[in-house]
């Protein structure tokens, strides 16, 4: 299982998996699960039904309280809840750091400028 969040490299098979880490499906309430595919930051579709988001992109927050477990004083690290509005903020990639399809904005400005000395050359040609 990998998590759907672009650039996060954690999956359950990997070394730097711990037992506190935990994957969560997507909600199946369309307004918050958009909001989830947008945080993700994946080109094309994401499939929702089997999809899964890990605990590294949500806070303490973002979690119900296990008052039970609280009171006997037991950890509930690896069973956890999300709360049904929460949605992953933490650890997301920059929008702007790096386009989608993988051009950086300094080789996007290359291209231009050497488009843009290509047309030069051609109208001085003529």
């Amino acid at each position: 299982m990998r998590c759907s969040v672009v650039e996060c490299t954690t999956a359950n098979g990997s070394k730097q998996f711990s037992s506190n880490l935990m994957f969560f499906r997507f909600p199946n309430d369309q307004n918050i699960q958009k909001r989830w595919v947008l945080a993700c930051n994946r080109p094309g579709h994401i499939n929702v039904k089997t999809a899964r988001v890990c605990s590294k992109h949500f806070d303490e927050s973002s979690y119900e309280r296990n008052l039970r477990f609280e009171l006997l004083g037991y950890t509930a690290r690896n069973r956890r809840l999300l709360k049904p509005d929460a949605v992953p903020f933490l650890n997301l990639p920059l929008e702007n750091s790096k386009d989608v399809k993988g051009e950086s904005a300094r080789t996007s400005r290359i291209n231009k400028r050497n488009r843009s000395k290509l047309v030069e050359t051609l109208l001085q040609t003529r």
